[in-house]
């Protein structure tokens, strides 16, 4: 192994050779350390992993743990082992030597996440006491069964916490019909909870049912996928176990039921793509069911204008700012409060950018509609090489540029209290867009800061945003 320094980053990196389990030899290259001394330590501790040594760090066997573990395990089940570990296990045993973990260790560890309390004084429950535990066992067994390490220190120390308790709970077929008609009035909640019910299905497999899944004719349903939301992202993966691949038969009412609805809901064949050849079936079904679909926003128009008018109280004019190439977001308000509600107010939109579009133009001519990035009226030729080259791309960069890393708006909670919903945190993208935004920032002030004489002299519009990217 090399510890060398990079004259030109002012860095140290290592360089080392070392066989994979297949005996191929391959080069390791690790860079940016701002110290020799943390080059080397890594050094050390890398050579130490490779040879599996017991005297490599916890958190090094961490990493060999969860590789090894991965593909033998369910994704989602992946994912809760290691924020336990990364959350409750790591920052009390990552830089201890994996074979000089002692009960006592374990013991004191124990005492922390049971004394633990947040700021309104609660602690872990028993329930997730026992799982964390379980899972430092797991982990020191792992390498008990893998590794030859001599005993489990977690297993000595003895456990923590409590098993949960099996006992279930369900509804009556009474309670059931008195809930039911309360959602009677919402087609994908009514008979969403239906199958629930009826069939037995869970959550994850109701949710990735698709109209292939369906014989209306045996009155069956087939179970062989399970949906999850992992990550921000959508993830269809097999049921939870083999066994769980299966037919259910549906009661013949709600067979007879759930074929009329889906008939009517989708207005596609079972397996057909949404695109633009079938796009005129799908708006005439839109269109054909319009009041069902007025009814079922009316509520969240009512909830929206609740919470929006303490804020507004008084205000003439009302900006609405849309991340966005239309401004529906400004149309939406604009038709609540202006038609709808008749206050006597003028909203006006400003939108990041806009797309060739008439009515758009109309909008901007009218004073209704103002881009802050440009538009077909100002920096033509940035719209042109935004919408025309590596659109997809350029997409992307204007939403680092303009978005936040704040969760998502999705609607308002329906317990009366008109509470705004929101979605998951952006966290893929913290990091990025945390870093644009202090640049433009820091433009800012530096610009506020010139002579007022120089400042003026500076003709800085839309096209200084993209400079970098050009």
């Amino acid at each position: 192994m090399t510890v060398i320094k990079n004259q030109k980053s002012n860095t140290y990196e290592v360089r080392t050779y070392y066989k994979d389990w297949t005996g191929v030899r391959k080069q390791k290259t690790k860079r940016g350390f701002k110290r020799k001394c943390d080059a080397q330590e890594w050094e050390r501790a890398f050579k130490l992993k490779e040879n599996l040594s017991l005297d490599m760090y916890f958190e090094d066997f961490v990493d060999l743990y969860l590789n090894d573990i991965k593909s033998r395990i369910k994704y989602n089940t992946w994912l809760t082992k290691k924020h336990i570990v990364e959350k409750k296990i790591l920052p009390y045993f990552s830089k201890k030597k994996l074979q000089e973990i002692k009960p006592s260790d374990i013991r004191q560890w124990q005492n922390t996440m049971m004394n633990y309390r947040n700021k309104q004084g609660e602690g872990y429950s028993q329930v997730y006491l026992k799982t964390i535990h379980n899972q430092l066992s797991a982990i020191l067994n792992h390498a008990v069964n893998f590794y030859d390490l001599k005993s489990n220190a977690a297993r000595k120390a003895g456990s923590m916490g409590k098993e949960r308790t099996k006992e279930m709970l369900f509804w009556t077929k009474e309670e059931y019909m008195k809930f039911i008609e309360a959602v009677a009035d919402k087609p994908i909640s009514f008979y969403a909870f239906e199958i629930l019910y009826w069939c037995g299905v869970r959550m994850g497999e109701l949710l990735a049912l698709t109209p292939a899944d369906f014989d209306f004719q045996a009155c069956t349903i087939r179970i062989n996928k399970s949906y999850q939301r992992l990550e921000g992202k959508d993830i269809v993966t097999d049921p939870k176990t083999v066994k769980s691949n299966r037919m259910i038969t549906m009661p013949e009412f709600l067979s007879e039921e759930l074929e009329a609805y889906i008939g009517m809901l989708y207005g596609l064949n079972e397996n057909e793509l949404y695109n633009n050849d079938n796009n005129k079936k799908v708006v005439e079904m839109i269109y054909r069911e319009k009041n069902t679909i007025v009814k079922h926003f009316k509520s969240m128009q009512e909830d929206m204008f609740h919470y929006i008018r303490p804020m507004i109280e008084g205000a003439k004019k009302i900006l609405v700012v849309d991340l966005g190439w239309y401004g529906t977001g400004g149309i939406a308000v604009k038709y609540l409060l202006e038609e709808k509600y008749k206050l006597n107010v003028k909203v006006i939109s400003a939108l990041v950018g806009t797309n060739e579009d008439a009515s758009l133009a109309g909008r901007i001519s009218a004073g209704l509609l103002f881009p802050y990035a440009y538009s077909p009226l100002m920096n033509l030729y940035l719209l042109h090489w935004h919408t025309r080259h590596q659109y997809n791309i350029h997409n992307l960069l204007i939403e680092l540029l303009f978005s936040a890393p704040y969760p998502s708006f999705l609607g308002f909670e329906k317990d009366n209290s008109s509470n705004p919903r929101f979605g998951y945190d952006e966290k893929d993208n913290y990091f990025m867009i945390n870093e644009m935004h202090c640049g433009i920032m820091k433009f800012a002030e530096l610009y506020n800061e010139l002579n007022p004489e120089i400042r003026n002299l500076l003709s800085i519009h839309g096209v200084g945003a993209y400079a970098g990217f050009m």
